[in-house]
């Protein structure tokens, strides 16, 4: 109890995800199409003491085997559509456990806290180069995210039969806007971007905390990474030496529902191999 209560008011958060095996073909200048296909494997844990002592703890688990496919249009490719297919299983934690159920002795294991099941969902997105300022191509695009519903079904798929759904994943709508450069003095790449993501999932909170701006840029095979992520700073670099990325970044995730609420800490650690 001693280590719980020291934890009051920090929020602690931790992801694992695993693309394997996969496989992707890109468009081209004289390839219109792209197409990939793939096994997403993740976790995450999240667990909350709150500084008046209510605890909260989540757990997902997600299966996903997805396809996709893309399209460029119009003469000079301006326009790129892209829609993604995938069977997601989840196997997630029953939102029903509390502080008071470890005080009372209510172990904390599968029996007492598995809920799983599975949806079939499809994705959306689009990309289209209004114009050029300069220098710099200047986009417009927009997303959204389970487009049939965020809501899991145990008769679909549960392998634990408890009769509970996992925690669901609300539609999600986003909407960016992107000025790119291929190449600026010694620097390759130069991308300035702002989006809105997540939208219509925050309605009793301020649209800030939905904002995203940032900047990228290539110096040979060095990436830098700048910006601000929900009003918080983040930065990042990356080595990219084609067949293997590594990338490092932080970033503040606003734990409540207005930007400047409750800043979560995040590192995060990204590892490609590309054959």
């Amino acid at each position: 109890m001693s280590s719980v209560t020291d934890t009051a008011g920090k929020n602690f958060h931790t992801r694992f995800s695993l693309i394997l095996p996969a496989y992707y073909r890109a468009a081209t200048d004289d390839r219109k199409f792209a197409f990939a296909i793939g096994i997403i494997l993740s976790g995450q844990v999240d667990g909350l003491m709150r500084q008046s002592y209510q605890f909260s703890f989540g757990g997902i688990v997600d299966a996903t085997p997805v396809v996709t496919i893309g399209r460029k249009f119009l003469a000079d490719d301006d326009l790129s559509i892209g829609l993604t297919g995938r069977f997601n299983y989840r196997l997630g934690s029953a939102p029903s456990y509390s502080l008071v159920d470890y005080v009372a002795g209510t172990p904390m294991n599968l029996s007492t806290m598995t809920a799983d099941g599975a949806m079939i969902n499809v994705d959306f997105g689009a990309t289209y180069r209004i114009t050029k300022l300069g220098e710099f191509d200047i986009s417009v695009a927009g997303a959204v995210q389970n487009i049939l519903g965020g809501n899991y079904n145990t008769k679909l798929l549960s392998l634990f039969k408890t009769g509970n759904a996992p925690p669901s994943q609300n539609r999600s709508y986003g909407l960016g806007f992107s000025a790119y450069r291929p190449v600026w003095g010694n620097f390759t790449r130069t991308m300035f971007a702002l989006e809105a993501a997540d939208v219509l999932n925050n309605t009793n909170g301020s649209f800030f905390r939905l904002i995203h701006i940032g900047a990228e840029t290539y110096w040979r095979s060095i990436a830098l990474r700048l910006g601000l992520n929900q009003g918080y700073w983040t930065a990042g670099i990356g080595l990219d030496v084609h067949y293997f990325t590594l990338n490092f970044s932080t970033y503040g995730e606003e734990m409540g529902l207005n930007a400047g609420t409750f800043e979560d800490r995040r590192y995060i650690v990204n590892l490609g191999l590309h054959i």
